[in-house]
């Protein structure tokens, strides 16, 4: 059995679990001494356009230009 880890290149690139899962636990403190990095968005926040982008702008740092539309989102994604 191939047991997916947020260390490796591949998918999932997105993981949506609860906040007290022990494998996302387990799988962050791993790709922290890696040096990467872990953003968590609540997913209440993520039912709507415009607080999609509000949110991912706030917990992703996305500079203050971000025109908070799709095209704006992947480009800044992609940065």
């Amino acid at each position: 059995m191939n047991i997916p880890t947020l260390t490796e290149r591949r998918s999932p690139w997105v993981v949506f679990t609860h906040a007290d899962d022990r494998w996302v636990s387990a799988q962050t403190a791993e790709l922290h001494e890696q040096g990467g990095r872990v953003f968590r968005l609540d997913g209440r926040e993520l039912r709507e356009p415009t607080s999609l982008f509000a949110a991912f702008a706030r917990e992703l740092s996305f500079p203050g230009y971000f025109g908070r539309n799709w095209d704006a989102l992947v480009d800044c994604l992609h940065d």
